[in-house]
């Protein structure tokens, strides 16, 4: 059994219920334009397989307005993940180059014998946000939960609600030396206690969450630590945020600790319309464009900087099946992004096609070699 974090301030003679609008009213002015660059790191020391006991990686994120692209890129796996490649990068664009759609594609270094498919999704038809990205990132570090919990939280709208509750209690109380109030709610029936320390130094912004509850009539723990920065614009964002739980995996539980720094966050500067075009994406020569409604072997490749509608996945292919000094660069297969993180590569969408592709790859590499 496991209780869903709850997000609350006080109201109380020492933190009125301005305050605790002030915080929301805060995050809901910033402007829905920015450029974020985190360092995610996954650590669960004790972890065993197929479990990874850590992993970490570097997140490029860009929004404005209903445009949102995601860089995952950097990313080391321990044990190492097969096929993984740390200079590989996947992107992920929602309402970028068509509305209502979303991008998802990974971009890999030199000139590999297999590109990863441009493949443009319907929004809601299938989940593209393998790394728990799409969320509204203004609100990050007002709840005691991990990345992956912040698309399920509506922050802006329910965070006023629970203010009015009778159980909530609060008292006066320095943590590490900074002035908290510190506001707990408990309920007996259910042997949970939530706890939140609003730091004054910090504008009555969070700056630990702790939750403490059973699990089959054991006690457990959930916490999260935030410290704070302003941005260049003014704005209160957060610089780390800590948290740590406990994974359940085969009977036996193991506790695991996420931690997320900012290493650069602006509120304020205009982004170039590009970052959400194709041609700002950085994408592979060659790289077929999976439009929607169109047969694989009808699918435009990216060529010279833009979409290639005269030169097609089919008439590539073909090019491929002829003499070997046809193809000057050498044949590439063309795969599918998977929807999960840990998915392993998966042949793409045209099977009989791309197969043959791989057939005629392994003969050309045979005859280079041979010729070698």
């Amino acid at each position: 059994m496991e209780f869903a974090s709850i997000i609350f301030l006080v109201l109380s003679p020492g933190a009125p219920t301005d305050k605790a609008e002030a915080v929301v009213a805060q995050k809901s002015r910033m402007p829905n334009r920015y450029q974020l660059k985190l360092r995610v790191e996954s650590r669960t020391p004790n972890a065993p397989p197929p479990l990874e006991s850590s992993w970490d990686s570097t997140l490029h994120i860009w929004r404005d307005g209903n445009k949102l692209r995601v860089d995952h890129l950097d990313a080391h796996y321990t044990p190492p993940r097969p096929n993984h490649d740390s200079h590989d990068r996947r992107i992920t664009c929602e309402n970028c180059e068509r509305e209502g759609y979303g991008i998802v594609t990974t971009v890999v270094r030199g000139a590999p014998p297999t590109l990863h498919a441009v493949e443009f999704v319907r929004l809601g038809t299938r989940n593209l946000d393998g790394y728990c990205t799409f969320f509204d990132w203004r609100y990050f570090g007002l709840s005691n939960d991990r990345m992956c919990g912040y698309s399920r939280l509506h922050i802006g709208t329910d965070f006023p609600g629970f203010f009015g509750r009778p159980e909530v209690q609060t008292r006066n109380e320095n943590r590490d030396g900074v002035p908290c109030l510190v506001a707990t709610m408990s309920r007996k029936p259910a042997n949970l206690q939530q706890s939140v320390w609003l730091s004054e130094r910090d504008g009555f912004h969070p700056i630990f969450f702790e939750d403490k509850f059973e699990v089959e009539g054991k006690p457990e723990s959930r916490t999260a630590e935030v410290s704070w920065q302003l941005t260049p614009g003014g704005h209160r964002y957060p610089k780390t945020m800590k948290h740590d739980t406990t994974i359940s995996f085969n009977g036996a539980k193991y506790r695991s600790e996420e931690v997320v720094t900012v290493t650069h966050a602006d509120f304020d500067s205009a982004i170039d319309p590009a970052v959400f075009t194709l041609a700002g994406f950085g994408l592979n020569e060659n790289q077929a464009i999976r439009l929607p409604d169109l047969e694989p072997s009808k699918l435009p490749l990216w060529r010279n900087g833009k979409v290639d509608e005269s030169y097609t996945l089919g008439q590539y292919t073909a090019d491929m099946l002829g003499p070997p000094t046809a193809v000057a660069d050498g044949p590439k297969t063309v795969a599918s992004y998977p929807a999960q993180s840990n998915s392993t590569l998966v042949v793409s969408f045209a099977a009989a096609l791309l197969a043959t592709v791989t057939a005629v790859l392994a003969v050309v590499i045979r005859r280079r070699r041979a010729a070698g």
